[in-house]
C-alpha cells in the first residue's frame, strides 16, 4: 500500500487535487455517456494540470540538487512528450475527414431536386468520406506501439538517499502516482483519437496496491472508460466521429434513387444539417485539442527549466 501522509506536508495537496481533478473527469464521462470531444478536451486539460502541480510540488519540497529525482522527472516528461506527439499525429488524421465531410454537406446542400446521377454523386463522396477514415492504417499501428512502450518501461524506485530521504519518498510517490494515472489518461486519448480496440484497450492498466484515494478515484474512472470501450468497435472512439459515421449512412439511404422515395431531398437536408453541427463540433474540438498539446509542450519545457534553475541555485 502506498503512504499518502496524513500528517500534512505540501505532497498532501497534490494527491487531494488528483483526486478531486479524477472525481470532476469521471462524473464529466458519466453525464456524456460516451467518449466525447468535450471529455477528451478534459482529459488533456487535466494532464497539464497534474504536471503543473507536480513542478510545483518539486518546488515546495525544496529537494536536493544531484540527486535522480531530477533525472526520473525528465524521463517521465519525455515519455509525455513522445505520447503527445503521436497523439498530435492521429488527431491530424482526422482533418481529411472533416474535410471530406464538409464536401458531402456542401454538395447535398447544393441541390434542389436528387436524380440517379446526383444521388450516385453523394454516393461517391460518402464513400470518399469513410474511405478518408479507413484509410488511418498508421493510427493503428502507432497507438498500438505506444501504448507497449507507455507500459513497458519500468519505473526507477531508487532515487532515494541521504538525510533528504523523507522528501525524495514523498516525491517519488507523487511521481508514481501521477505516472500511473498519466497512462490511463493517455491511453483514454488514444482510444478517442487514432485507435481503439475493444477486446484489449485499458486492459492492462492497473493500480497495484494503492488503494489511495487518488487511485481509486483513477480506478473508477478506468472502470467506466473501459466499460464503454467493450461496447464498441475498433477504430476512433470520439462520439462525434462515430455519430457522423452513423449520419452519412442514413443519408446515404435517403438519397438512394431505387427507393422512389419523392421527400428523399428533405430528408437528405435534414440529413446533412445533422452531420454539419456534428462535425463542426468535432472540427472546433480538435482545433482545441491541438492548442492544448502545443501549450503542454511548452509548459514541459518551462516546467524542466523551472527545475533545473531550481538544483543549479542550491
Amino acid at each position: 500500500m502506498m503512504n499518502h501522509h496524513s500528517s500534512y506536508s505540501p505532497v498532501n495537496g497534490f494527491y487531494s487535487f488528483l483526486t478531486q481533478q479524477l472525481e470532476n473527469l469521471h462524473h464529466l464521462f458519466l453525464s456524456e455517456g460516451f467518449i466525447s470531444i468535450k471529455f477528451l478536451q478534459r482529459v488533456i486539460m487535466s494532464l497539464r494540470s497534474f504536471h503543473s502541480q507536480l513542478v510545483l510540488l518539486a518546488h515546495n519540497l525544496r529537494l536536493p540538487a544531484g540527486e535522480k529525482w531530477l533525472d526520473a522527472y525528465m524521463d517521465e516528461t519525455a515519455r509525455l512528450w513522445e505520447t503527445c506527439l503521436d497523439l498530435k499525429r492521429g488527431i491530424s488524421s482526422l482533418e481529411s475527414f472533416c474535410f471530406s465531410a464538409s464536401n458531402v454537406v456542401s454538395l447535398v446542400n447544393r441541390q434542389t431536386h436528387l436524380n440517379a446521377q446526383i444521388s450516385r454523386q453523394i454516393a461517391r463522396e460518402i464513400d470518399r468520406c469513410q474511405r478518408d477514415l479507413g484509410l488511418m492504417g498508421d493510427n493503428r499501428i502507432r497507438a498500438e506501439a505506444r501504448i507497449q512502450t507507455l507500459f513497458l518501461v519500468p519505473f526507477d524506485h531508487g532515487f532515494v538517499s541521504g538525510i533528504n530521504f523523507y522528501k525524495c519518498v514523498e516525491f517519488r510517490g507523487a511521481l508514481y502516482t501521477m505516472r500511473t494515472i498519466d497512462i490511463l489518461l493517455l491511453e483514454i486519448l488514444l482510444c478517442g483519437f487514432v485507435y481503439s480496440w475493444p477486446e484489449t484497450s485499458l486492459q492492462n492498466w492497473k493500480t497495484g496496491d494503492d488503494d489511495s484515494p487518488s487511485m481509486m478515484a483513477a480506478a473508477s474512472l478506468h472502470y467506466s472508460v473501459a466499460s464503454e470501450i467493450r461496447q464498441g468497435r475498433d477504430g476512433i472512439l470520439v462520439q462525434e466521429v462515430q455519430k457522423a459515421l452513423s449520419i452519412m449512412d442514413e443519408l446515404r439511404m435517403a438519397v438512394d434513387f431505387r427507393r422512389g422515395n419523392e421527400l428523399r431531398i428533405e430528408i437528405a437536408l435534414k440529413k446533412v444539417e445533422s452531420l454539419k453541427i456534428c462535425m463542426g463540433n468535432l472540427q472546433n474540438g480538435v482545433v482545441d485539442v491541438f492548442g492544448q498539446i502545443d501549450d503542454f509542450f511548452d509548459e514541459i519545457v518551462e516546467g524542466r527549466k523551472k527545475l533545473m534553475d531550481l538544483c543549479s541555485q542550491r
